[in-house]
């Protein structure tokens, strides 16, 4: 049933996301910092903007657009289907990551925080620009971007930084039932402390980025140091996941934590996550990809350089509980109760972990025409093989080691030794 669903799925979010939305606005004149704009939704495929005002400020702006964008009836008596913002400069918070001056924080920031509405439809045009909160280690707390429920919001083209989260993410917090689309957006050097989702935390609702990057998010406790995702459906399509770290150790999902989620990645680079950098007081990851419950579907992409310098002998943790059992070890896969589908001429490659994949419970690994050369690493533990109906079909296996003894693989699984 899970597979059925995984095939599923990846044909509902490749269909969904060819529909892109869009909208250009001429140039403004000069000293123009944002212009806010309604848009009706005329046919299926066809849109009448309707340009409201310009601002010399993003604040003021962004709490007239998102006053507009929250409130139901004035979007229903102006025909609007959704706001439309257009930023024209970099836009930065001051020293204590404060956004706003006042303190009353308006329609559009909740505590500094830059704030969605709650069933508002917005999209954001950055003509790549960057937003940065400007928040680090021991400043106030505040991601950069909240995404309330049921929220349709769209970004296109910029960059999102400095977030400093101790309650949700780094760079966008996304929830329930929100519908949040990236096209060509960074999220970029964001911090999360003592909670998930140091990049992007998402909960029961939808995220899709198409191209972009997520690189350079820290987890000081936590899991996920790109994306966390629980109960929820995120499709990446040619998407950079790269330099994604801890500073504390058995933190899961340097790439991305999936709890009770489908997660795609298609044509994606997941590179250097996870690593050990004593210089930078960075920890090793005990995951770069985890599934908790999930789905997982990969195709056509790229995991290179991952993990590093968390390895440990398992003959001296059997007398430990599961739970700490699995901090042990390190991999690129993590699979708890969860299904990984991997093809399309995917490689694996010079990775650093104990295992490849690591597969608890009622756990699956499907592997069709992926490459699986040079890591230091074992190719794959598996606490369910004879029971569950894994395979590597066409796959390339070969010279992967750890430390000194190269793996011999049977059956698409390691012998021990």
């Amino acid at each position: 049933m899970k597979r059925i669903f995984a095939i599923l799925m990846t044909i509902c979010l490749l269909a969904g996301a060819l529909s892109i939305t869009a909208f250009a606005a001429e140039a403004p004149a000069e000293g123009v910092v944002m212009r806010v704009s309604g848009v009706e939704q005329t046919t299926q495929n066809a849109f009448t903007t309707t340009f409201l005002q310009d601002f010399d400020n993003f604040q003021d702006g962004w709490n007239y657009a998102m006053d507009i964008a929250g409130d139901e009836d004035e979007m229903e008596d102006n025909k609007f289907d959704r706001i439309l913002v257009e930023i024209y400069a970099d836009w930065s918070a001051n020293t204590d990551g404060e956004f706003t001056e006042e303190i009353w924080n308006g329609a559009g920031f909740d505590n500094d925080t830059i704030y969605i509405p709650s069933d508002a439809k917005v999209t954001l045009n950055m003509n790549d620009h960057t937003i940065n909160r400007g928040l680090k280690h021991t400043h106030n707390d505040g991601e950069v971007i909240y995404v309330d429920e049921d929220a349709d919001f769209i970004i296109n083209g910029g960059t999102i930084t400095g977030g400093y989260s101790e309650n949700g993410a780094g760079g966008i917090h996304i929830k329930e039932g929100a519908k949040v689309t990236l096209n060509n957006v960074h999220i970029v050097g964001n911090h999360s402390v003592e909670d998930e989702g140091a990049g992007i935390s998402i909960e029961d609702a939808t995220l899709t980025m198409n191209g972009g990057s997520i690189k350079d998010n820290l987890l000081y406790e936590g899991d996920g140091g790109a994306i966390y995702a629980k109960d929820s459906t995120v499709f990446l399509n040619n998407v950079e996941i790269k330099n994604n770290q801890a500073i504390t150790d058995k933190t899961h999902g340097a790439a991305i934590y999936a709890d009770d989620s489908a997660v795609v990645l298609n044509e994606c680079t997941v590179d250097g996550n996870g690593i050990k950098d004593d210089s930078k007081d960075f920890k090793a990851s005990c995951s770069i990809i985890h599934g908790d419950d999930s789905t997982i579907n990969i195709g056509k992409s790229t995991f290179t350089n991952n993990g590093g310098g968390y390895h440990y002998d398992p003959r001296y943790a059997y007398s430990y509980s599961m739970e700490e059992y699995i901090g042990f070890y390190s991999s690129v896969f993590t699979l708890e109760d969860s299904d990984l589908f991997i093809s399309a001429d995917s490689k694996i490659s010079n990775n650093n972990v104990y295992y490849l994949f690591f597969a608890r419970g009622d756990s699956s690994v499907y592997a069709t025409d992926t490459t699986i050369t040079d890591n230091t690493a074992m190719v794959m533990w598996s606490s369910s093989w004879n029971e569950n109906d894994n395979y590597f079909k066409n796959c390339t296996i070969n010279n992967n080691k750890l430390t000194s003894k190269k793996i011999e693989v049977a059956g698409g699984i390691y012998n021990d030794y």
